[in-house]
């Protein structure tokens, strides 16, 4: 039986040492990080740490390699601030409808994601036809390019 044969010859857990994450690959998280945004419930900001001593990145490094080893990601970092904003073109504050939310999440779990993100980007892949969630491609460049797909194909029956 193919179960008892992956069984018997388990050695342990299979890590491949190139997913673990490097002083750099913390420093150009941090680097990305947008400024001036607001402080999550640990108090913590992206200048924080960009403007902190650089033995914090090559702490993160080693404090993040652990998390990958243990199989392990803090509760607080899933935590997060939900604050309700006002949208652009609304009126009236008093009726709900006119707020959206949005979530202020902890900055070391910002890195973190963007840090494990970058290391498996090369391994997800999506659709050659999917618009939505895709660096430099959005749904609305869908429809600009069915419109003029649309007016092509108008164009060639009226001719």
């Amino acid at each position: 039986d193919k179960y008892q044969d992956l069984v018997s010859n388990y050695n342990g857990d299979v890590f491949d040492k190139s997913f673990l994450l490097s002083v750099e690959d913390i420093a150009r998280c941090i680097d990305e990080l947008k400024f001036g945004k607001a402080a999550s419930l640990d108090g913590l900001t992206a200048e924080h740490l960009k403007n902190s001593h650089p033995i914090v990145v090559s702490i993160l490094s080693k404090l993040f390699n652990l998390m990958i080893l243990c199989h392990y990601v803090p509760d607080a970092f899933g935590v997060g601030l939900c604050i309700p904003l006002l949208k652009h073109n609304s009126n009236s504050p008093s009726e709900s409808k006119n707020y959206r939310g949005i979530t202020v999440s902890p900055v070391l779990s910002k890195i973190f994601e963007i840090a494990v993100g970058n290391k498996l980007n090369m391994y997800l892949t999506t659709s050659e036809l999917q618009f939505g969630f895709k660096k430099k491609l959005s749904a609305i460049m869908l429809f600009i390019l069915l419109e003029l797909l649309l007016i092509i194909l108008l164009k060639m029956v009226l001719l």
